[in-house]
């Protein structure tokens, strides 16, 4: 089973996500903040990150930084309930981003993951 870490600060938007990945067949744990994600993510191996970008303490832009140096084949979904945030600022190929609500285009994305894991 393929698995997935939510990091949101909402409660609401990591227990919908988790609830439809699951149902998709993915083992998804969640997470509330960075320092969290940063600490499972050391414990326990992750094919897929997805987190929130605007979050207070730290933002998922440092959670990308940290996956990308210390986790570099673990695909990252960048998200946010805002519709404007510098996206220049993810410039790399393996993190998808998503802003307003276009969560239909992010399950399409971690399935064809699936459908690829499965292939190798």
């Amino acid at each position: 089973m393929h698995s997935v870490l939510v990091i949101d600060d909402e409660t609401d938007v990591r227990d919908g996500i988790q609830r439809v990945l699951e149902r998709s067949g993915f083992s998804v744990r969640t997470v509330d903040n960075v320092t969290q994600a940063m600490s499972e993510l050391k414990n326990t191996p992750t094919d897929v990150v997805i987190t929130d970008i605007i979050m207070p303490r730290q933002s998922g832009m440092d959670a990308i930084g940290f996956i990308m140096r210390e986790f570099p084949a673990t695909r990252i979904v960048a998200i946010s309930g805002a519709c404007c945030w510098p996206l220049g600022t993810v410039a790399d190929t393996r993190v998808a981003t998503c802003t307003g609500c276009h969560a239909q285009g992010e399950i399409k994305e971690l399935k064809s993951i699936r459908k690829e894991k499965k292939k190798r």
